[in-house]
């Protein structure tokens, strides 16, 4: 009788342990998700904060009288919406159209000469976005953004076309 009572006893801590390292394996996996998630939260607000802050910053560094319009990406004329944003340049006496757009889940950006055949995926990308689309209304641009993650924002920017701004 003596044996069994001596592997039962030198079972329980061996249980103890095992319970133990269950629930300690529970809690890490359990924090592993949550990061991931928290993670993945972090990166679709970086994306939205970054693709609004960077569209404001193009459009006001190029804040001069008429030199910002919106249009379509092989015509680079004036229209009231389109998928394009354009920021006209001169540079040594010739014309060069930056154009910001969307295309192939990316916001891209495209330098290039007046007159100089590009297309749509020769463009840098910058951020991941499914979509985007400019309006404008007098001195308003409406710029529509889907991003990665299907969320729509809008943002809407007052275009000073080069009044004076005041320090």
């Amino acid at each position: 009788m003596r044996k069994q009572k001596s592997n039962i006893s030198s079972l329980a801590p061996l249980l103890l342990f095992v319970i133990f390292t269950a629930c300690i394996l529970s809690v890490l996996l359990t924090g592993a998700d949550v990061y991931q998630k928290f993670s993945e939260r972090d990166q679709h607000t970086f994306q939205r904060r970054t693709t609004a802050q960077y569209l404001t910053t193009r459009l006001r560094q190029s804040d001069a009288v008429d030199m910002t319009f919106v249009g379509d990406f092989h015509a680079p004329s004036p229209q009231l919406s389109g998928n394009t944003l354009f920021i006209r340049e001169e540079l040594g006496g010739r014309t060069f159209y930056t154009r910001i757009y969307c295309h192939d889940g990316y916001l891209r950006e495209l330098f290039a000469e007046a007159g100089v055949t590009f297309e749509p995926e020769d463009g840098q990308k910058i951020l991941e976005v499914n979509d985007l689309s400019f309006t404008v209304k007098e001195d308003l641009i409406l710029i529509e953004i889907e991003h990665a993650d299907a969320a729509i924002e809008t943002l809407i920017l007052y275009n000073r076309n080069g009044e004076e701004v005041l320090p």
